[in-house]
């Protein structure tokens, strides 16, 4: 998407599916990590460079419904879906992965993002830890609070530098939209469709949110209606690269 339209880029080189918070952009270039197709593609780890898909590592360990960010210039990867790699934490730091901490709790599809310098993990899709939400300074984690709602399966994000969460799997929460000024937590607006397993992105003043093949923007007051993605990207990755917004895979 460049702001008018969406045009096709390119076939993935594998198929990247239950994936929707592990594609990140890296050094200016789109990577890609995991998959729940099988056990090997569960830990490929593909970058694209603009004309081509390149092979770049071998994960650490399967990353099916776990999550990635740019951290200090590294790629880190917490938690999965296989109960052993539910608290694994792990760093691409450009050359090989290493081990960072072991997770405060089990973590999977759940929301992560770097917000005043430490990263912070929000919810997960096991019941015990709906609500949590901790934070990692680069040398140990810490409890920050609760959730306002039941929050997995959904978006997390950096909005006029405060966190924003988005949707949630749970029927009474799909919709739901809060913040987080770090402090407390505010109910902002409700979504103009449900959002589980979908995208939320922010290009400057703008919220995007990609539910299935639905498009909509948020301007800050406001949720609009977009031209509608051409292709169903449940469950796959998104990113925002060049100030386009770049959509990949599917369940």
């Amino acid at each position: 998407w460049d702001g008018s339209s969406w045009t096709s880029v390119s076939t993935l080189p594998y198929a990247f599916s239950y994936c929707s918070e592990s594609a990140v952009v890296y050094n200016d270039e789109i990577h890609i990590l995991g998959s729940s197709d099988s056990n090997a593609v569960g830990q490929y780890h593909y970058k694209w460079n603009g004309t081509e898909w390149i092979s770049i590592s071998t994960l650490p360990y399967e990353c099916y419904e776990g999550s990635a960010v740019i951290y200090n210039n590294e790629i880190h990867i917490l938690g999965g879906y296989a109960s052993a790699n539910r608290k694994k934490h792990y760093k691409w730091n450009g050359t090989e992965w290493i081990s960072v901490s072991t997770l405060p709790y089990a973590f999977r599809a759940g929301s992560i993002i770097v917000y005043d310098n430490e990263i912070h993990i929000m919810g997960s899709e096991e019941s015990s830890y709906y609500t949590s939400h901790y934070k990692w300074n680069g040398s140990s984690w810490s409890e920050v609070g609760e959730l306002p709602y039941s929050f997995y399966t959904a978006s997390g994000f950096i909005y006029d530098n405060e966190i924003h969460v988005l949707g949630s799997y749970d029927s009474n929460y799909e919709t739901a939209h809060y913040k987080y000024d770090g402090s407390s937590w505010t109910s902002v607006s409700t979504l103009p469709q449900k959002l589980s397993k979908g995208h939320a992105l922010v290009i400057g003043t703008d919220i995007y949110m990609i539910q299935w093949d639905e498009f909509y923007k948020y301007d800050g007051t406001n949720w609009d209606t977009c031209p509608n993605v051409p292709a169903n990207v449940y469950e796959g990755g998104s990113v925002v690269l060049d100030g386009n917004i770049y959509v990949m895979g599917s369940s």
